[in-house]
C-alpha cells in the first residue's frame, strides 16, 4: 500500500462512500475495539461511536451526512460485518425489493398514461393498465418505507 494511503485517506473515501473493501480490511486491522464499542481506538485517535452532530478524529471534523456515513461504516466494521452496498443487511433487501416494485409499477403507470392519450374514440374511463401501475408503485413506496423502519431498529440494536 502507498504511504499516502493513510487512514484520513480512507476516512475521507468512506465519507464520499468511494470506499473499497481493502480500504475496510485496512480500518479492520487498524481499528482497536474495547467494551461495549462505543469508543474505538482508530490509529493514535479516539472514535466516539455515540450519536451525534458531529465526528472528530485527531484534527478533521465530519459533519452531517459524512459523519453518519463513517460512523455506520465504523459501526460495521467494529461489529465483524463488513459487508458494503445497500444489501448489506435485510433492511437494504427489502427498500432495494420495494424501490424496484415502484419502478416496475411507475412503468406500468407511464405505459398506461401513454396508451390513454394516444387512444381515438371516446374513452370508458382509464386504461386498466394505468390504475394497476399506480397500485403497483404505491405497494414499492409502502414496502420501502417498511424497509426504512426495518433498518431503524437495525441500527436502534447496535
Amino acid at each position: 500500500m502507498a504511504p499516502t494511503d493513510n487512514l484520513g485517506a480512507i476516512l475521507d473515501r468512506i465519507a464520499t462512500d468511494t470506499y473499497s473493501p481493502d480500504d475496510l480490511r485496512r480500518l479492520r486491522r487498524e481499528m482497536k475495539v474495547r467494551g461495549d464499542k462505543n469508543v474505538v481506538q482508530l490509529g493514535r485517535y479516539n472514535v466516539r461511536m455515540e450519536r451525534g452532530n458531529n465526528v472528530h478524529i485527531g484534527d478533521r471534523i465530519y459533519r452531517g451526512l459524512e459523519a453518519e456515513a463513517i460512523r455506520d461504516v465504523l459501526a460495521d466494521v467494529a461489529s465483524g460485518q463488513i459487508g458494503r452496498g445497500s444489501l448489506r443487511g435485510f433492511s437494504g433487501f427489502v427498500i432495494t425489493l420495494g424501490s424496484l416494485i415502484a419502478l416496475a409499477g411507475a412503468a406500468m403507470f407511464f405505459y398506461g398514461l401513454l396508451t390513454a392519450m394516444g387512444s381515438q374514440g371516446i374513452p370508458s374511463g382509464p386504461p386498466p393498465v394505468l390504475l394497476q401501475g399506480f397500485a403497483i408503485a404505491f405497494v414499492g413506496v409502502v414496502v420501502s418505507a417498511v424497509g426504512q423502519l426495518i433498518r431503524g431498529w437495525e441500527k436502534a440494536r447496535r
